[in-house]
């Protein structure tokens, strides 16, 4: 039961990286430095994040 439940939530948390990553352009980033590119990450995130959130409204 637990490997079942553990290959769902991988499945589930995989899934919404690959969303942010193909549909918010963060594969390859313009950015220069660790500290902009880390930003720009948990800002997408956060939107998409969001963007479930209002969904479910």
């Amino acid at each position: 039961m637990g490997k079942e439940l553990k290959a769902d939530r991988a499945e589930i948390v995989e899934r919404s990286f690959a969303h942010c990553y193909e549909s918010g352009n963060l594969g390859r980033l313009n950015i220069r430095g660790r500290d902009s590119n880390e930003k720009r990450v948990q800002m997408q995130t956060a939107a998409f994040n969001i963007g479930l959130v209002m969904k479910k409204k």
